[in-house]
């Protein structure tokens, strides 16, 4: 198998490739949870996101396909995603998502993370008072605290 090397992109590349790249607001859902993984690999373990039961909630039709923003395992047997960490809080939803899309390259385009700036600002009172509650369950120096989101897709 051949291996590829990364390089620098040179600037006036990278200037072009800027110049065409749009990021676009869709009314495509995105439902975040908060999960968190111990920096000591061997005190995570397999937590399967069950999407029945993550996505029926506020407005959310229970026939709604969704798509992780990332490389997560999919388990079809069990609708599920697999995600290796501690334990897990399902925020919620954001009524909106974000796209990159590129001029000339037809129908390309591409799902990618809601910042947490943008995540935490949208919380609720009662979201917010949630997730505090929740991380302060475990010691910020041995975890980290990240974010899955799903966009739903119908």
């Amino acid at each position: 198998m051949k291996s590829y090397q990364t390089e620098e992109i040179p600037q006036k590349e990278r200037r072009e490739i800027k110049s065409k790249l749009r990021i676009v607001k869709t009314e495509h859902p995105t439902f975040v949870i908060s999960v968190v993984v111990h920096e000591n690999s061997e005190e995570n373990k397999i937590v399967r996101l069950q999407c029945r039961r993550l996505m029926p909630m506020e407005g959310y039709p229970f026939e709604s396909k969704v798509v992780p923003i990332g490389g997560y395992v999919y388990d079809g047997t069990k609708d599920c995603y697999l995600i290796r960490c501690v334990d897990y809080l399902a925020i919620g939803q954001m009524p909106f998502s974000y796209k990159i899309e590129m001029d000339d390259t037809g129908l390309w385009s591409l799902f990618v993370p809601v910042p947490v700036s943008i995540i935490e600002r949208n919380l609720g009172t009662d979201r917010k008072a949630s997730l505090k509650k929740f991380r302060s369950e475990y010691k910020e120096e041995s975890v980290v605290f990240q974010y899955v989101q799903f966009v739903s897709i119908c």
